[in-house]
């Protein structure tokens, strides 16, 4: 094998470390690339959303929240029904706020209410079914 000058040498160093250089420059590129695709608001959101969707609890504080909103937002409409007067839209603005964050902060106990309540209008409901049926079975 023939011996390598110290040009030679020195040479193929410097053409490893361009190559290397470029590989490492490409490198770069790929996760600049990748960071900018994650930074575009889209893709946070999307990102949000499917992390949203895989946690069970964050899940449930969402519809929480949502739940409280539509119900302050509801509440808000029916106390100013439209009503011009600052004094009402304030009131109904305060409204909505306290309705929204009771739902949000106590939903479990919303749900054994309203769950309670229409357990006992379906009691009813089915009791004076019964009772039309019975009244319907003597007349025959």
């Amino acid at each position: 094998m023939k011996k390598m000058s110290k040009t030679e040498a020195l040479s193929q160093a410097i053409f490893l470390l361009e190559k290397k250089k470029a590989n490492d420059l490409y490198e770069l590129k790929e996760q600049f690339h990748q960071v900018k695709q994650g930074l575009m608001p889209m893709n946070v959101i999307k990102n949000a959303l499917h992390d949203i969707g895989q946690s069970r609890e964050a899940r449930g504080n969402l519809l929480n929240n949502m739940i409280g909103i539509a119900t302050g937002y509801l509440s808000k409409k029916i106390v100013v029904r439209g009503s011009h007067n600052p004094i009402k839209m304030v009131l109904g603005a305060l409204l909505q706020f306290t309705i929204a964050k009771a739902v949000a902060s106590h939903p479990d106990k919303i749900k054994e209410v309203g769950s309670n309540l229409l357990h006992k209008l379906y009691n009813k409901i089915t009791s004076r079914r019964n009772l039309a049926e019975q009244g319907v079975k003597a007349i025959n």
